[in-house]
């Protein structure tokens, strides 16, 4: 029995040891594999920081595209801004500039410049505190409280828009404790008094609805004296205590405060006046200083003489006798400030055109100038070889700069009013167009080729077509008429072709690459003109329409590739405070069918950034016609995909009205131009 049952075991075993049963295969489940993802490389650039002239750009990352736009950075800013008001420390170390751009600090013994303060927006106005320990500085919507020692903000306190420069006038009290602002905006009072210390309002003095010229404390700071439509003698309770002396423009305060001098922006005169410590004043007697009216004076801090700024220039008077010292004559020079030093033996005097000029009192002669370039940049151009920027101005002076560092390779001045610069294809020649005087071709080394003179009332615009042989102008006539556009042969300076277009103004106008096409647009015009260059045959107008019952036309381009035209334009009503639209369209030049328009930007009463009344927009291509940048008044810059209008990028390129842009011809960087006056670089980071 056992036997059998070790039988059947064994049996058994064998049997569940042999090969297994064919329908039930065995599943064998291989092993799970994850795939994991290599990590994501997020790149990293390297900040940029910009730089100034005399420093080399430093080296961008590639060629701005649509991709790569919104790394666009500020690499460099040629330009130290235009200058608005100037004054010193009161213990003579320091002379501080405002500019448009914000506040430079000089030594007063060399003249170096030895700080700057960024205030991120135009300096309109500045005054230093009697104790030397802060700055006020006004801008077009606030004024700022720096602290002098730390360079630092203390607070800002926002006021109305003043719409013009020099409305937005500030002054300390003697003891430092207060400060006085003035304003146009009657919504804020005339004048307002400001406490130091927290920046609390202590007082508005109501109803006056007038503008500031200029404002000063008397020297016991019982009284403040303010220029404007009349000049008025107030109480710090805000009471009016005189009226007299009507458009005055620039007050002094001599004698140890007994004196108050005045001059107004109508009449030739500068009158003297005493003031009694209870504020009553008591005519003296004037000086004839100009022919027609006085912008600036300045009284010297031992009262022995008067520098005046007048439409004829600078001069400079000996007191009281009121005999002529001295005269600088130069009826282009509009001087904006004059300011004597503590110690007498200078005068400042500011303009946008020539910077800062510092005159030597003890033999009358100009001794410095402290400015590398100045002036509403509002034209500009790229040469095709890459080295060489050329800027225009409004106050009539042209630079070709280098494009590495930003210097001064060649400067021409007393042009008037430069309205359009333009390279020669091989970036040899630069033509210069002016308002009012002559066009001309200089060789880059600045000796002049040639020159047309004579050419009337209005702006013009130049610019080369072809391999360079052929230069396309408009030439303003008489007053308001005889308009044409010519066609010169470079070679031998002969004109091949003239058309006269009417008694009109060209506001802006853009040839294409090929020189076959000329678009322009007449002052205030909607309408877009396309002349054919070879017979001066009227091809097509294209009207924007626009909204608002009105469309100005401000810029036109020409893609790099010529298969397109862009306009800029602002619509709406200037005489009314309504919304203005500024408006991108491009046309398409195969059929002059409206590809797409784009509003970029709505503004109300209050149109720029800066000062002043609306200013137009411009336009550019980038090489490759992939992108189209846009400046715009309000200082902001758009980059946009050309063949869709998305607007890729903006930002605030400048304080001020853009004025003119261009890419390099590499296509690696943008510059700018602006009213505030600098030339600004952009580059990837």
């Amino acid at each position: 029995m056992r036997k059998t049952v070790l039988l059947l075991s064994l049996c058994l075993l064998a049997a569940c040891s042999g090969p297994p049963i064919s329908q039930f295969p065995e599943t064998i489940v291989p092993p799970t594999v994850t795939n994991t993802p290599p990590p994501t490389l997020t790149p990293t650039y390297l900040p940029l920081t910009p730089v100034s002239v005399g420093t080399p750009v430093p080296e961008t990352s590639g060629v701005i595209t649509a991709d790569n736009v919104g790394r666009l950075t500020h690499i460099a800013t040629w330009g130290d801004g235009n200058v608005t008001s100037a004054e010193y420390t009161a213990d003579g170390k320091y002379l501080l500039a405002g500019s448009l751009i914000g506040i430079h600090i000089y030594d007063a013994t060399d003249f170096s410049q030895v700080d700057f303060i960024d205030v991120s927006r135009e300096t309109l106005d500045i005054a230093v505190s009697p104790d030397n320990k802060m700055i006020a500085a006004s801008t077009t919507n606030s004024f700022l409280l720096i602290d002098l020692a730390e360079k630092k903000k203390v607070y800002e306190i926002e006021i109305p828009i003043a719409r013009r420069i020099g409305e937005a006038e500030l002054a300390f009290s003697p003891d430092s404790q207060i400060l006085a602002t003035g304003s146009s905006d009657s919504r804020w009072g005339f004048v307002q008094l400001w406490n130091v210390n927290d920046g609390a309002l202590i007082r508005s003095f109501e109803g006056k609805d007038d503008y500031i010229s200029d404002i000063q404390f008397s020297s016991n700071g019982n009284h403040l004296i303010t220029a404007g439509t009349y000049t008025r003698i107030w109480d710090l309770s805000g009471n009016q205590l005189e009226e007299f002396w009507a458009r005055s423009s620039s007050l002094e305060i001599m004698d140890s405060g007994q004196t108050i001098v005045e001059s107004s922006f109508s009449f030739p005169d500068v009158g003297f006046w005493t003031l009694s410590d209870i504020g009553e004043p008591k005519y003296l007697n004037s000086i004839e200083v100009g022919v027609t009216g006085v912008d600036s004076i300045a009284v010297s801090p031992d009262s022995k003489f008067l520098a005046a700024a007048i439409d004829e220039g600078i001069s400079f008077w000996n007191l009281p006798s009121g005999e002529l010292a001295y005269a600088h004559n130069d009826e282009q020079l509009t001087i904006r400030e004059l300011v004597w030093s503590p110690d007498g033996n200078h005068v400042i005097a500011t303009s946008t055109a020539k910077g800062i000029e510092i005159w030597s009192v003890d033999d009358w002669v100009l001794e410095r100038t402290i400015s590398n370039m100045t002036g509403a940049m509002q034209t500009l151009d790229w040469a095709s070889t890459g080295d060489f920027v050329a800027v225009g101005t409004f106050e009539g002076n042209a630079y070709i700069l280098d494009a590495q560092t930003g210097e001064i390779h060649q400067e021409f001045n007393d042009l008037y009013n430069v309205t359009s610069v333009e390279f020669s294809p091989d970036g040899q020649s630069l033509a210069i167009g002016t308002q009012f005087t002559s066009v001309q071709i200089r060789a880059i080394d600045g000796i002049l080729v040639k020159e047309l003179e004579e050419i009337g009332f209005g702006s013009t615009i130049v610019q080369y077509f072809g391999e360079g042989e052929w230069l396309a102008l408009n030439l303003p006539g008489e007053e308001y008429s005889n308009e044409t556009i010519q066609i010169w042969e470079t070679n031998n300076w002969t004109q091949l072709y003239s058309w006269d277009i009417g008694d009109v103004l060209v506001q802006t106008a853009d040839l294409s690459n090929d020189g076959k096409l000329l678009a322009y647009s007449i002052l205030n015009g909607k309408v877009v003109h396309l002349l054919e260059t070879d017979t001066g045959e009227h091809l097509q107008e294209l009207d924007l329409k626009g909204i608002g019952g009105r469309s100005h036309i401000t810029s036109i381009a020409f893609s790099s590739d010529g298969k397109y035209v862009a306009t800029v334009s602002d619509e709406g009503n200037i005489f009314e405070e309504d919304e203005w639209h500024e408006f991108l369209r491009v046309w398409q030049v195969s059929n002059w069918e409206l590809v797409y328009e784009v509003q970029l930007f709505t503004f109300g009463a209050a149109r720029t950034r800066g000062y002043g009344f609306q200013q137009p927009g411009v336009v550019a291509w980038s090489p490759d016609s992939k992108l189209l940048a846009v400046g715009l008044p309000n200082g902001r810059i758009h980059l946009l995909d050309a063949e869709e209008g998305e607007v890729l990028h903006e930002f605030f390129g400048h304080t001020m009205w853009v004025t003119n842009l261009a890419f390099s011809p590499n296509g690696r960087l943008l510059v700018s131009g602006s009213e505030d006056g600098t030339v600004r670089l952009w580059g990837l980071k």
